[in-house]
């Protein structure tokens, strides 16, 4: 409605992703559980502004771009392909939008801001993760997503935000 409110229905005792899209802004999704028993319930999802996208031209022979705070991506040689898999040629638009997980950006977290650890107490449970710094990284040709080919990597280099680790202590060089 005119005020942001949406009224759905949903399974009780089923996990459900939600994906809240609009131009201009970085995607949200949300993942909502309804207990047995419950008949209604509440979430926020927030929405960041994309920052503007840079021209990369001839993406075919790779390409970079620098964003905002220090966010920067790196593409090899022919490593998009569109939706359906054909390799990408020519020019692309890339944003970048750090997200500053120190402020209330947080909350436009386009995911759970959840992980699953592969080894140690918590092994293959979903716990909450820590982050000094994230960023949406968006490659778009003719308005449709991009996506990295089977295979191809890029370099990318996020925005660092937060200076202490949740006990105060600070960040050290090389810390994971």
């Amino acid at each position: 409605d005119a005020n942001g409110k949406i009224t759905i229905t949903l399974p009780v005792d089923k996990e459900v992703v939600l994906k809240f899209s609009k131009s201009g802004f970085i995607d949200q999704i949300k993942v909502l559980k309804l207990q047995e028993g419950t008949t209604s319930g509440a979430f926020i999802a927030a929405m960041l502004p994309r920052e503007p996208s840079q021209i990369i031209a001839n993406i075919e022979n790779g390409g970079a771009a620098n964003g905002k705070d220090g966010g920067t991506v790196s593409f090899p040689p022919s490593s998009l392909v569109d939706a359906n898999g054909a390799p990408v040629t020519g020019a692309i638009d890339m944003a970048i939008t750090p997200i500053d997980v120190t402020r209330g950006d947080i909350a436009a977290s386009p995911g759970l801001f959840e992980g699953v650890p592969e080894s140690g107490p918590n092994a293959g449970v979903r716990v909450p993760i820590v982050s000094w710094g994230m960023a949406e990284f968006e490659p778009m040709q003719n308005g449709q997503k991009l996506q990295l080919a089977p295979g191809k990597t890029a370099i990318i280099e996020i925005p660092f935000y937060a200076f202490k680790n949740q006990d105060g202590t600070p960040v050290t060089l090389g810390q994971k």
